[in-house]
């Protein structure tokens, strides 16, 4: 898993995660991003040691900063992935409730990503990396 911090203005840290799914057809790349109060507890819900439940908990008080922040991260890490020729890489990521994940479409539907069913594990915001 790769992941990266930022302070925010606000004294809150952001934190975002790629995590691997290697399938027998295709590579997912899961997107984990989370706002807390300190990097310990961003962390530990990031790798899923989940010492501080952040599950669906409005810690963001920082306005739209970290979200532009993990926008900029998410495209930075599209360059980052090597194009498999046997299998497909794909970027997928959720949402914990339908308002997070409609902000998700929302936001970077205008960089290609788009909403499909992702068997067998739900609907998620997608890119194909080629």
């Amino acid at each position: 898993m790769w992941y990266e911090y930022k302070d925010l203005k606000n004294g809150q840290v952001c934190g975002i995660g790629f995590e691997k799914w290697d399938e027998d057809n295709r590579i997912l790349w899961n997107v984990c991003f989370a706002i807390g109060n300190s990097k310990k507890q961003v962390r530990g819900y990031i790798t899923g040691k989940d010492t501080y439940n952040l599950t669906l908990q409005s810690t963001g008080r920082c306005g739209l900063d970290g979200l532009i922040w993990a926008k900029d991260k998410i495209l930075e890490f599209e360059t980052l992935i090597v194009p498999n020729k046997l299998k497909k890489n794909k970027i997928i990521i959720g949402g914990e409730n339908s308002k997070r994940f409609h902000v998700y479409e929302k936001g970077l539907k205008r960089f290609g990503y788009i909403k499909e069913n992702v068997y067998p594990f739900g609907w998620y915001i997608v890119k194909n990396i080629t």
